[in-house]
């Protein structure tokens, strides 16, 4: 979505501790994407093993990548499976057109992923000054795209939990 904003937002708690903790929440975003809409949801949990996957659906076929955000493994290489299926407009007949493609994430150890994360930030970052005046500073450019994905993450999750208060009165309401 290249950081676009989602045009919509709503959100659910799905559990809650007696202190007002959240254990369990989904969320669902909508997005104007190239003339049409695009749902994105997520589902978060103390209580689930981790995970995280993209899937996504649309009307040509789908697409879903296990640990697609930080693939981090019990092997140096990470392999995974995008499988496609098409659907042709009259379901009767036999509609299902499939393929899939094997992917390997290359790395030269289990965590390469992480380790990558933090040579972006080595990326981003420089040396200023010398001795104890020595301080790190980021790229000017740079930290304005890395706080702008920041405000942007924190505004959508802000609004989205605005939702469920919202929700949650009307529900009382009715």
């Amino acid at each position: 979505m290249d950081f676009q904003m989602p045009t919509e937002v709503t959100g659910r708690i799905l559990k809650q501790n007696d202190k007002g903790a959240i254990i369990s929440f989904i969320g669902d975003m909508t997005y104007e994407a190239e003339g049409g809409v695009a749902l994105a949801s997520f589902f978060v949990s103390f209580e689930t093993a981790f995970e995280q996957t993209l899937h996504v659906t649309t009307t040509e076929g789908t697409l879903r990548l296990d640990d697609m955000c930080l693939p981090v493994t019990n092997h140096p290489e990470k392999q995974y499976y995008e499988v496609h299926h098409s659907s042709d407009d009259n379901v009767c007949e036999s509609h299902n057109l499939h393929s899939a493609v094997k992917h390997t994430v290359k790395g030269e150890t289990p965590d390469f992923q992480l380790t990558e994360l933090w040579g972006d930030v080595a990326r981003v970052l420089y040396v200023d000054g010398e001795g104890g005046a020595r301080r790190f500073k980021a790229k000017e450019e740079r930290a304005r795209h890395w706080a702008m994905m920041s405000w942007k993450t924190q505004a959508v999750m802000d609004k989205i939990l605005e939702s469920v208060r919202i929700g949650r009165s009307n529900a009382l309401a009715a």
